[in-house]
């Protein structure tokens, strides 16, 4: 109770107003003749008060009233609303409906709690009654069971209790008349939104998706995947058909990975959303690449590339150079091996492991750094000279030697060494281009390239680059 209206009649009436505790109340004095008293008690709490009045001999008359304040607007909707902005004001001639009824305290009423619902006739006779049920408590919204309005204009009386007003039922009834709208004439424009995507199962055998989409009229889903590929397989659920929302679940046997996008879409919008789907996969290596040919001083770089592989692997490296006989670890786990300014230490059989739950795959590349040295020779005729072939780090190489492009054996005038260097006598036609080819296990050659030039004067000299 907020405002209390005290009227005191009598001679010379005289009015004051105390708490049962003895603390007088203010008094607002709104008229006062030589019969009449009227005065305004506001904001009174619930409680106990003693009216204390004076008048000169005669009959004395108070009257009091008191008044509780509340406000209400109402909605109607086919489907169960979550806030005043999913009603109308009118509901469809014929069809069932449910009556939200949202509080308005704008008199700041701490404790009002709606009851229950009548609609009345245009006379006030009521013609049914409805129980009320609050669905969402911070906007103070209560909704009604499903019903089927009446057919004629009629009013609602809203049944309700508030604390300050000790409790007493308080009774609001519409003043303009309801009136139903003709079929198809209460139109809810609700573009659809996507409230729910996600991946009920995810395996080798089969991929399970749901998507949950509101809006009014319902909305109509379609499925797509990245390529556009339209599915018309989906299961749709739509069991509460008081809500404005269904569900469709698309389900994919043998499934790759792929991105799916759900769309809802209705008269008067759509709304979209994907996700991907990346199923658990043993690695696999792209091992396209199988040799790499750099030159010293260059960079490299060398990918252990992943064409699959889920969960992501894990990635090693390992490293056996060409005079070795074993792999050796390295400190890389990407999905690239970076080398630079190479020198023929780096050549050698770079190996790639990729681990994950699924399984693994390897992969082995060879990188080749070749050694090309140019050496000059000069020697006089008749001299024994020896073309030294060091094999570079090479292990167990095989050597060739050629003299101006042509291959020469060991035999006859040239010796060729168990250390694989050449020995012959020179003469005076002996100067030309010497080539030492040392090729390994891998078929991996390395040059020495000797220019010897032989001087009619005696003696020799051999200069070395």
């Amino acid at each position: 109770m907020r405002d209390v209206t005290l009227s005191l009649s009598g001679r010379s009436p005289e009015l004051k107003v105390y708490h049962v505790d003895g603390t007088e109340m203010m008094l607002t004095l709104l008229v006062k003749t030589e019969n009449v008293y009227i005065a305004k008690l506001t904001s009174v709490a619930p409680g106990d008060y003693i009216a204390k009045v004076s008048v000169m001999p005669g009959d004395a008359d108070l009257m009091i009233k008191g008044a509780c304040s509340t406000s209400i607007r109402h909605g109607f909707s086919p489907f169960l609303p979550t806030s005043m902005k999913d009603t109308i004001l009118n509901p469809s001639l014929g069809d069932k409906s449910l009556l939200a009824i949202e509080l308005l305290n704008e008199d700041n009423l701490s404790d009002v709690n709606l009851l229950g619902v009548q609609i009345y006739d245009i006379t006030g006779n009521p013609v049914m009654n409805l129980t009320l049920n609050i669905v969402n408590a911070k906007e103070k919204l209560y909704v009604s069971d499903e019903f089927i309005p009446p057919d004629k204009p009629f009013r609602i009386a809203i049944i309700g209790a508030a604390e300050d007003c000790a409790k007493k039922e308080v009774i609001r009834v519409t003043n303009p008349t309801i009136e139903p709208m003709p079929k198809g004439f209460a139109v809810f424009n609700q573009a659809p939104t996507i409230q729910k995507l996600e991946i009920l199962t995810s395996d080798k055998d089969k991929v399970a998706i749901l998507c949950k989409a509101g809006g009014y009229p319902k909305p109509e889903i379609i499925w797509k995947d990245k390529n556009g590929v339209t599915f018309s397989n989906a299961t749709i659920a739509d069991d509460d058909l008081s809500r404005p929302e269904i569900s469709s679940t698309l389900t994919i046997i043998d499934p790759e990975d792929n991105l799916f996008t759900c769309m809802a879409t209705n008269a008067h919008g759509s709304d979209s959303d994907f996700v991907p789907i990346k199923l658990p996969k043993e690695p696999v290596i792209d091992k396209s690449v199988k040799k790499i040919n750099k030159n010293k001083g260059e960079e490299v770089d060398i990918f252990c590339s992943l064409k699959q592989g889920n969960p992501k692997p894990e990635i090693s490296w390992y490293f056996m150079g060409e005079a070795e006989n074993e792999y050796v670890k390295l400190n890389e786990t990407s999905e690239s091996l970076h080398i630079s300014s190479l020198g023929i230490d780096n050549s050698g059989s770079y190996h790639c492991k990729a681990n994950n739950s699924e399984g693994s795959d390897s992969y082995t590349m060879d990188l080749f750094v070749p050694d090309v040295r140019d050496k000059t020779v000069n020697a006089n005729a008749g001299e024994l000279i020896t073309l030294d072939c060091a094999s570079g780090g090479i292990s167990q190489p095989a050597v060739h030697w050629f003299i101006n492009y042509r291959e020469v054996f060991n035999g006859g005038r040239y010796i060729i060494h168990n250390n694989h260097s050449l020995s012959f006598k020179t003469n005076d036609f002996d100067s030309g281009r010497y080539e030492c080819v040392s090729i390994n296990r891998n078929q991996r050659k390395r040059k020495i390239i000797f220019e010897v030039e032989i001087n009619p004067d005696f003696g020799f000299r051999v200069t070395r680059i």
